[in-house]
C-alpha cells in the first residue's frame, strides 16, 4: 500500500501539543506558587506514588515502541502482546503511568490536567490512525476494535 501512514501516526501532533499544554502549565504553576501546590498530603506519598506509575508505564512504552515498529516493518496487525491489552499501548502508557507519575511529583492541583488534556488530544488526533487502520487491515481491524478497548489497559486480558 503506497499510502501508507508514517510509523509515528499522531505521534508528532499529539507530542507537540502535549508539550505545549504541559509547558503552559508548568508556567502557571511556577508563577502562582502556592496557589496550586496540596498541603495536606506529604511530599513523600506523591514521590513513591509518581515513581510507581512511572515504573509501571516505562515498560508498557519500551514494549509497545518495539512491537509498534515491527510491526510497521512487516505490516502486520498486531493484535497480541501489549495490543491484547489497549490499542494503543503506546499513547496510553504516556497518559495513564507515565504522566500522571510526572504529575504527582509536581504535587500540584493544575498538573493533574495534563493527563486529562492529553487524554482530549489523543482522542480528537486518533481518529486518523484508527481510519487508515480500519482502511488497511478491513474486517481484521473491525473484530479487533469490538475486542479491545481504545487506550484504558486492561492487563487482564494480556495474550502471549
Amino acid at each position: 500500500m503506497s499510502d501508507r501512514i508514517s510509523v509515528w501516526g499522531i505521534g508528532f501532533k499529539f507530542t507537540a501539543l502535549s508539550l505545549g499544554y504541559s509547558f503552559a502549565i508548568i508556567f502557571i504553576n511556577y508563577f502562582t506558587y502556592p496557589l496550586f501546590y496540596i498541603k495536606f498530603l506529604e511530599y513523600r506519598i506523591f514521590l513513591i506514588s509518581g515513581i510507581v506509575l512511572i515504573v509501571l508505564g516505562l515498560p508498557l512504552f519500551i514494549i509497545s515502541g518495539f512491537s509498534v515498529h515491527r510491526a510497521y516493518a512487516e505490516d502486520v496487525l498486531r493484535t497480541r502482546g501489549v495490543y491484547s491489552i489497549c490499542r494503543h499501548p503506546l499513547y496510553a502508557s504516556f497518559i495513564f503511568f507515565i504522566v500522571p507519575g510526572i504529575c504527582l511529583l509536581f504535587k500540584s492541583w493544575i498538573a493533574f490536567s495534563v493527563p486529562f488534556v492529553m487524554y482530549v488530544f489523543f482522542r480528537i488526533l486518533i481518529k486518523e490512525e484508527e481510519d487508515y487502520l480500519s482502511k488497511r487491515f478491513s474486517s481484521e481491524y473491525e473484530k479487533y476494535k469490538r475486542k479491545v478497548l481504545l487506550a484504558f489497559p486492561r492487563i487482564w486480558r494480556y495474550e502471549k
